[in-house]
C-alpha cells in the first residue's frame, strides 16, 4: 500500500466558465424597476423621510418639556 504518487491538491480538470444567464438579466432587470421606483416616488419619500428625522431630532426636546409641564 505504499503509493509513491503523491495526491494532486487541485482537481487536474478545468470547468469552463458559463456565460451570464436569465440569473443575471433578472437582477439588472429588479435593480433598474427598483431605482426608477425610487425616483418616482420621491415626492411622497422626501417628506416622509424628512418627518421622521425630524422627530427624532426633536423627540429630547418634546420630552424635556413634559417633564417642566409645558402644555
Amino acid at each position: 500500500m505504499s503509493d509513491s504518487k503523491p495526491r494532486p491538491l487541485h482537481p487536474t480538470t478545468v470547468v469552463a466558465a458559463q456565460v451570464p444567464g436569465i440569473g443575471a438579466l433578472v437582477g439588472i432587470v429588479s435593480a433598474v424597476v427598483a431605482v426608477s421606483g425610487l425616483y418616482f416616488a420621491k415626492a411622497v419619500l422626501v417628506p416622509i423621510t424628512l418627518a421622521i428625522l425630524l422627530s427624532f431630532v426633536l423627540a429630547p426636546l418634546v420630552e424635556l418639556l413634559r417633564r417642566v409641564w409645558v402644555p
